[in-house]
């Protein structure tokens, strides 16, 4: 804290994460240097603002914009029945700054078509704001609610080839009610997609964002973000962008003592331009980039056994299948992917 201050301010390598509601935010939700200062200014109301800096190319310390910075403002509104985050982002992403391919390999929404080959010195700026709402009409129901609005422009100069911007938005809503041996819920959400005339005209319609595989959206285990430990994750999605989908949840029920499990399933499809794949063949092909024909659905059952003082067993299963538009020739044309994994998790 500052000398004869309230103020609290943190330094360093650190997770920060932007607000969320209903399943993690989709935008950003990572470990980064950075410096974030909260300010509570009522036992109900903080406010604060943060810088991070996500990405820096080192290879070559020549480079004008080998950096990606990230400034953000946030409040948090925390009430006996409801809970509001509001938040404002600006980020500044350098040419070189290592954000285009790292980004689009574990979040194939193909921001790296943004043009940016233009001279040492160009580079793109990232405007979003968001909101997540909590809302407890009775001790047993919980409502929550995430709304997300970025946009995305290209400062490159002479931009004869790819993409100015990209503009898009992402809506999520839940509800879990507590039964005491149990917590059913469920989750929708839906993300917008690229329009074909949009797209002809140099314009993308996803919102951009700079979470990774591991830090993402998670309403799922195997196809999103939502997986317990290290492993196979995010295989349709880690943001949501182009895609909605609706499904249901079974948390925290047990048959046994110390052993829980958590079930789900989920449909999920595309919400990009079925006639985007007659664009860029070549690159749509080799992308998990679902349209408005590719659909499918997941099924996850996950299991925590409590062994003893700090030791936990982790048994996590996932199966999801795909209906894919075959028309857009891709190469991923694999319908069923599946997967158990078995973790030991010890804290002391």
């Amino acid at each position: 804290t500052w000398p004869d201050s309230d103020v609290k301010t943190k330094m360093g390598m650190h997770h920060l994460a932007l607000p969320s509601a209903v399943a993690n935010n989709p935008v950003y939700n990572s470990i980064a240097a950075g410096v974030s200062t909260p300010y509570d200014i009522t036992d109900e109301f903080t406010l604060g603002g943060f810088w991070i800096r996500p990405y820096r190319n080192t290879a070559d310390d020549d480079l004008k914009n080998n950096d990606m910075d990230i400034f953000g403002l946030h409040a948090d509104w925390n009430a006996d029945s409801f809970r509001l985050q509001p938040y404002l982002v600006y980020s500044r992403v350098g040419r070189d700054s290592g954000y285009w391919g790292s980004n689009t390999t574990t979040n194939p929404n193909h921001l790296d078509k943004i043009n940016n080959a233009g001279a040492d010195d160009s580079y793109s700026n990232i405007y979003l704001g968001g909101a997540a709402l909590n809302l407890k009409p009775t001790d047993k129901l919980t409502l929550n609610f995430d709304g997300i609005y970025g946009h995305m422009k290209s400062e490159a100069d002479n931009i004869t080839s790819g993409f100015e911007k990209s503009s898009g938005w992402f809506l999520a809503l839940g509800a879990d009610y507590e039964l005491g041996f149990v917590t059913p819920g469920v989750i929708a959400w839906y993300a917008s997609g690229d329009d074909k005339d949009d797209y002809d005209d140099g314009e993308m319609g996803v919102m951009p964002t700079i979470s990774q595989a591991n830090s993402g959206f998670r309403p799922t285990r195997l196809g999103t973000s939502g997986f317990y430990s290290m492993g196979d994750g995010a295989l349709v999605t880690c943001t949501g962008t182009g895609t909605w989908g609706f499904g249901a949840h079974l948390k925290n029920f047990s048959f046994a003592e110390d052993l829980s499990h958590t079930f789900r399933a989920f449909f999920f499809q595309g919400t990009n331009d079925k006639d985007l794949y007659t664009v860029d063949k070549a690159y749509f092909s080799n992308s998990l980039y679902l349209t408005e024909e590719d659909q499918g659905f997941e099924l996850n059952f996950d299991s925590i056994y409590k062994v003893g003082d700090g030791l936990s067993l982790i048994m996590e299963l996932g199966y999801i299948y795909i209906d894919w538009d075959r028309r857009n020739l891709r190469s991923y044309n694999e319908d069923n992917v599946w997967n158990a994994q078995l973790t030991f998790d010890y804290r002391f």
